[in-house]
């Protein structure tokens, strides 16, 4: 038995699938479904993400990132998260342009999940390494105790 796993953008079909893996971190959407990718076994929803480009300075930062609880531990996030940083501008969909040479993403890990970003290359930076909004995004929530936000970056070169 061949068991096909995939990532691909999200449909507006598989909205109400993608938000209960995000709501199980006290996460949501972060904005069009179809601006979301997945990650899908034999066609069922394992993981899902969301990267933006925001300029043209190779800057990317992903927003959402979560695997469904009962798979975790399998390394479909790190597929899923290790294909996005190969080839970030393939899976955002509001990309700007791809990378000729170096280019970063950023992230802001929720609580324990900074081990995990660090297992796949990401280390740990100042907010202000993040681009802008989110480099303010955590400064008035009132979950920022809870949620313990670290930012975090890699820089990666373009592998043609």
């Amino acid at each position: 038995m061949v068991i096909t796993q995939t990532i691909e953008f999200a449909t507006v079909e598989e909205e109400q699938a993608l938000r209960e893996i995000f709501l199980q971190y006290d996460m949501d959407m972060a904005g069009p479904v179809e601006h979301h990718v997945v990650m899908k076994e034999d066609h069922v929803i394992l993981a899902g993400a969301m990267l933006s480009q925001l300029d043209s300075k190779m800057n990317f930062h992903l927003a959402v990132f979560a695997v469904t609880p009962e798979r975790q531990h399998q390394n479909i996030g790190g597929k899923l998260l290790n294909g996005m940083m190969r080839r970030p501008w393939q899976y955002c969909r509001n990309a700007v342009k791809s990378p000729n040479g170096f280019y970063r993403l950023t992230t802001l890990a929720k609580g324990s999940a900074a081990k995990f970003y660090e297992k796949q290359g990401f280390i740990r930076c100042d907010f202000t390494s993040l681009a802008h909004p989110f480099d303010v995004q955590c400064q008035i929530c009132p979950d920022r105790e809870r949620c313990q936000p670290m930012p975090m970056m890699t820089e990666r070169r373009t592998v043609i």
